[in-house]
């Protein structure tokens, strides 16, 4: 980077809120590019990567999922490349990755892309393979390919390995500390006020402050967003599965359907030891395991906290294993039910589903926030960070109210950002 700007930041403070995979990738950034810049990190939770992060975080995404954002594909294809060099630890190969198009989706209705269109899209990524639906056993599906995409840790080892990869680079993690408020002073510094089960009420003095808890608090008037952008909260299920097929394959694998109200199977490596055999794997629906979409994260989180076994095994789980019966015959005698978990996301609605991650600084109360993407945009958000706190010499756009990186996810996705959904239809 550069030395004058880094110098000039050498006793700059900045606070991150919320330890998942954005609050903790961008604290390690901020740390690289500055390592005289004091970066605090806090976490409501006892432990990082508590929330969705630990739990749904599942999947690098190349971008083959989102046929219809363009600006999704090529933000999650970039990320993709870059995950390989920042954390190959984490990553898990393979042994196949289905992407299958449904002809009908849970309600009928035919896939919101055709055959033609979903190829096209295949096609630009080199890894995916045509095959055969029939004879890889799958029913009901249009085309299929085979890409090279894997999936990710989670549990204690993503945890672990991150809580030594921010003690080694010299970030000051406070768990059990929930921030209550942040009030900008005349000075235009900023102070988080909190209250932790450990020191008790508390104040801290920063420079900048970035909003990493998943857009979920302390969040601006949603009348006033940039790009008039609108924000919905969806309480999210997933179903989990032992695979009891024997013997087990040496490589987990995965099984997408696509694009509509159709059902994903993905698997969950949170062993401790890589040697012990796997074979845990969720299922999600986009119609039976999003529970709607709300205005505002409290209203998504009563529905979330609503939910006991009852109501899976009664509405989600047959509903669930029916729709995977219908594209993968014999799934229920490959797999058994073993629980279930949730969770809290939140998505910029639009009509192409577009899922990237979006940063933005609102100049009122000079807050940095982070409108979560997928698990490959963190790498985008960290750079456009940097920016907005002043690390590097990308262009910054003065909106009204907020200020953006110019060339970033905002910038070059405004179209899309924009168009809303044409039907009542919520988000999947």
């Amino acid at each position: 980077m550069h030395n004058k700007k880094i110098n000039s930041f050498s006793k700059k403070k900045i606070a991150i809120i919320g330890s998942g995979w954005y609050g903790v990738h961008i604290a390690l950034v901020l740390k690289k590019e500055c390592p005289s810049c004091e970066v605090t990190l806090f976490e409501k939770s006892p432990d990082i990567f508590s929330e969705i992060s630990g739990k749904f975080g599942i999947r690098l995404h190349s971008g083959l999922h989102y046929p219809r954002s363009e600006a999704t594909r090529i933000a999650c294809y970039k990320g993709f490349n870059s995950f390989f060099h920042y954390y190959p630890e984490l990553i898990r190969p393979h042994l196949y990755s289905v992407y299958g198009l449904g002809i009908r989706d849970a309600n009928g209705n035919p896939s919101k892309v055709d055959k033609e269109k979903f190829a096209s899209v295949c096609k630009e990524f080199e890894s995916s393979k045509e095959i055969q639906p029939d004879e890889w056993g799958y029913n009901n599906l249009s085309f299929a390919v085979d890409v090279g995409e894997p999936s990710l840790v989670l549990g204690k080892p993503l945890r672990d390995f991150f809580m030594k990869k921010l003690e080694e680079a010299g970030v000051r993690l406070l768990c059990e500390f929930g921030v209550v408020k942040v009030k900008k002073r005349i000075d235009n510094k900023l102070v988080v006020s909190g209250k932790s089960w450990k020191i008790g009420n508390d104040q801290f003095v920063f420079n900048y402050v970035v909003n990493t808890t998943s857009y979920q608090t302390l969040v601006p008037d949603p009348r006033g967003l940039p790009l008039k952008m609108e924000i919905v909260y969806q309480p999210c299920l997933a179903l989990m599965y032992e695979y009891t097929e024997r013997p087990l394959p040496n490589l987990p694998f995965s099984f997408i359907v696509m694009d509509g109200w159709c059902p994903c199977l993905m698997p969950y490596d949170d062993r401790a030891n890589k040697q012990e055999i796997f074979s845990k794997y969720i299922m999600t629906h986009g119609k039976w395991t999003i529970m709607g979409s709300y205005k505002t994260a409290a209203e998504a989180k009563n529905h979330l906290h609503s939910i006991d076994d009852d109501f899976i095994d009664q509405q989600v789980k047959p509903n669930c294993e029916k729709e995977m019966e219908r594209f993968w015959p014999g799934f229920k005698q490959k797999f058994i039910y073993i629980g279930w978990i949730g969770a809290l996301l939140a998505k910029v609605k639009t009509d192409k589903e577009f899922r990237s991650a979006v940063i933005f600084q609102n100049k009122e109360n000079k807050m940095i926030y982070v409108v979560p993407g997928k698990v490959s945009n963190i790498f985008d958000a960290g750079e456009e960070v940097l920016s907005l706190v002043g690390l590097d010499k990308k262009k910054v756009i003065r909106d009204g109210n907020y200020r953006y990186v110019e060339g970033g996810s905002l910038f070059t996705a405004k179209y899309e950002i924009t168009e809303k959904p044409k039907d009542s239809l919520q988000n999947t």
